[in-house]
């Protein structure tokens, strides 16, 4: 009986092809766990190899940077005050470029992420909408404070714990622009809170 199984994995084996390790090379006796050691190996090579953490953080750092585009988008439409209206175009901006990068760092590792707001942020969005000008302004810069604050968060943990040197780049990048936003969103909250005179 062992006789038969030892001949029927021999069979067996000969009688698949192996698997080049490069063009026109075959590699004999090759392995289950070789296999997979130079699957690794050829998609690392691609880029196309991410921790968890890494491929988290795309889909993450997309919601973030839609939410903010949606919201910037808005304040240039709706804002009553100058320097608010200015904030949504700085954040629109910074939040545009951001996705554009995401996008092809995305399609680069095969990460796919998310094209359109959650349910939250839609919601939140749709709130500020319907707000009146004056409303809106403190409404945004509320919520900009608070998409800001999370997109610092994100990114600067992304700096210090994460693994794909291109993605920890992308997110190093944005740390200072990100920080403009919620430093000029934190001013223009204080201003709009003193009372004139």
């Amino acid at each position: 009986m062992k006789w038969v199984v030892v001949f029927l994995v021999f069979v067996v084996s000969s009688t698949f092809p192996r698997e080049p390790t490069h063009a026109g090379e075959v590699q004999s006796g090759w392995t289950t766990s070789d296999r997979d050691s130079e699957a690794a190996r050829r998609q690392s090579q691609r880029g196309r190899v991410l921790e968890k953490q890494d491929e988290l953080f795309l889909a993450v750092a997309a919601n973030l940077n839609l939410t903010s585009l949606a919201m910037g988008r808005l304040a240039v439409r709706r804002a009553a005050d100058e320097q608010v209206r200015q904030l949504g175009d700085v954040m629109y901006q910074v939040h545009e470029s951001a996705m554009n990068r995401l996008r092809a760092l995305s399609k680069r590792f095969d990460v796919v992420i998310p094209t359109k707001l959650g349910p939250v942020a839609e919601e939140r969005y749709k709130e500020l909408a319907t707000d009146d000008a004056v409303a809106f302004d403190e409404a945004f810069l509320a919520a900009a404070v608070e998409a800001q604050q999370e997109a610092l968060g994100m990114f600067t943990a992304q700096v210090t714990g994460g693994t794909s040197r291109p993605i920890v780049d992308y997110a190093a990048e944005l740390l200072s622009p990100i920080a403009r936003n919620l430093g000029k969103a934190r001013q223009l909250e204080r201003e709009l809170r003193m009372p004139e005179g």
